[in-house]
């Protein structure tokens, strides 16, 4: 669940009297930020429901933050020093970003460039890989249907208002979702139902084509694997989850030449044994779900990340990257992190 208006306030009086200022000093360890995708869209309505995508203006406050306070490095400069035993430059923070929409070409790409800020975009590498994953397939057929009304397993979903397109959504991608191998024709039968295809060109719901991705590449980003599709790695049967990695770094390297790749596990679910497996499928790190500080000397497949969502202004930022968000989930002060990885 993301932060309410409420609790969004509050790192806002945290910064005044200056909480944040003294958590920030007393800070330990290196935080490795974890996005989804920017916005050129300010107004959301039914195209990020999810909160993941941050806007561009948002995205550009980040940046300049990160370029005048901190050190922005790349997560290969990371596991280099620590495979190197070089110490790692003081107020080091890594800038990641999960899935590979497209809107990382259209929107990010060039204010990272303008910041000099490095960044690590994991994309999706199976061989069938779709134009779009299946949430975003639902949302957009959703979106743009025509019809007023739909029935599914029992139930009717309205569709005659943003209210309750967003509410049929949230229902149907929790019911969807859970259906496993079903779940691909159950969503044809739904987008069916809708009248619909998946809609027009959205660079905040399409994947990156793999000319896209090596143009991110040549454009100095680095690019690391999300694993063959957005599925949670911890599900699937460790052989199954130890042949998918081989053959996600085998993709990587046949459309983008050897290099050191690294992971970050679909929805950010791993385990001590998949960590074992990606280190020996070859992978130079792999980063998780967990909030948190990554202190140095610390496991390489299981680096903590810091999400960040539509609504983190710098007060928000900055609360993070002191890992002083991390500290008030730990003392139960509520969720604190939310969507999917």
């Amino acid at each position: 669940m993301i932060e309410g208006p409420l609790k969004r306030a509050s790192f806002r009086v945290l910064e005044r009297v200056g909480v944040i200022t003294i958590a920030e000093v007393l800070a330990r360890g290196i935080p490795i930020l974890a996005y989804h995708g920017v916005t050129d869209t300010r107004d959301s309505s039914l195209r990020n429901l999810r909160r993941l995508h941050v806007w561009k203006g948002r995205f550009e406050e980040h940046l300049r933050f990160l370029s005048s306070r901190w050190n922005p490095v790349s997560l290969s400069a990371i596991w280099e020093a620590v495979e190197r035993r070089r110490p790692i430059p003081a107020r080091s923070v890594i800038v990641t970003i999960d899935d590979g929409y497209r809107n990382v070409l259209t929107v990010a790409q060039s204010l990272l460039r303008q910041f000099s800020v490095p960044a690590t975009v994991f994309v999706l590498t199976g061989a069938d890989r779709e134009r779009r994953m299946w949430i975003d397939r639902l949302e957009a057929a959703i979106e743009a249907t025509t019809v007023s009304s739909l029935r599914w397993e029992g139930r009717t979903f309205p569709l005659t208002s943003v209210a309750s397109k967003a509410k049929a959504i949230s229902s149907l991608v929790s019911m969807v979702g859970g259906l496993g191998i079903e779940r691909e024709s159950a969503l044809e039968r739904l987008l069916a139902l809708l009248g619909c295809p998946d809609g027009v060109p959205d660079p905040d719901r399409d994947l990156l084509t793999w000319e896209e991705v090596r143009a991110l590449r040549d454009a100095g980003l680095e690019i690391g694997s999300h694993a063959d599709c957005h599925e949670p790695l911890t599900q699937r049967a460790l052989e199954e989850a130890r042949s998918a990695l081989t053959k996600s770094k085998e993709t990587l390297e046949r459309q983008l030449g050897p290099a050191q790749y690294a992971l970050s596990y679909p929805y950010g679910a791993w385990n001590r044994q998949l960590a074992q497996v990606a280190k020996e499928a070859g992978f130079s790190c792999a980063v998780t779900g967990d909030p948190g500080l990554n202190r140095p000397g610390g496991d390489l497949f299981t680096l903590k990340r810091l999400l960040v969502g539509a609504d983190d202004n710098i007060p928000r930022l900055r609360a993070s990257l002191s890992g002083l968000r991390c500290l008030l989930r730990r003392v139960g002060a509520g969720p604190v992190y939310g969507g999917a990885l």
